[in-house]
């Protein structure tokens, strides 16, 4: 097994609550392939953004404090630069799981969940971090949704109390299985 399977085994073994989110954000392929690709568009917004304030400059004169476009591409630009910020922290942080332990014992990233809220059978391929496809067949969820988080790293038959729809309900993990695709 490889050091970064060995330190995402003891991850989910823990459990997943808050302290463990601070230093890793577990992304799957696709979730990865989004993040950076979000962070090519936001260069791209930046660069026309720069262009259109240095155009902006000119037209204005030298007294750009009285340039109202010239000041609102500044404030763009400050926007789009700390959402690169943000995009890389995430990046810096980023853990890939291409894909999911083959074992069923525990809950993990890339397993389908078969969950009961008080008795109403639901399944959900667990995600990665920020993956959410509520429509998609089946509906994907983050790991790190609070309908999902409480079973990660747990087994079948675990059961929590948990807030859904306003409601505090019962709900059960009742089954753990891979995937008919792999995420």
């Amino acid at each position: 097994m490889s050091g970064q399977s060995e330190t995402i085994d003891r991850f989910f073994s823990k459990g997943c609550d808050r302290r463990n989110q601070v230093s890793k954000l577990y992304f799957t392929r696709k979730g990865a392939d989004r993040i950076y690709r979000r962070k090519l568009d936001l260069m791209d917004k930046l660069k026309a953004t720069q262009g259109q304030k240095g155009e902006a400059a000119e037209v204005g004169g030298n007294v750009w404090h009285d340039n109202f476009t010239f000041e609102q591409l500044m404030r763009d630009e400050d926007m789009i630069n700390a959402q690169i910020a943000e995009v890389n922290r995430k990046i810096g942080q980023m853990v890939v799981i291409d894909q999911p332990p083959e074992s069923t014992d525990k809950l993990r990233i890339g397993h389908m969940a078969l969950v009961s809220i008080e008795g109403e059978l639901r399944e959900y391929l667990v995600g990665g971090f920020e993956d959410s496809e509520p429509t998609a067949s089946p509906p994907v969820i983050s790991y790190l949704a609070p309908l999902i988080q409480p079973f990660i790293g747990k087994e079948e038959g675990h059961s929590v109390k948990i807030d859904v729809g306003g409601k505090r309900k019962q709900v059960t993990l009742e089954r753990i299985r891979m995937p008919v695709e792999v995420v």
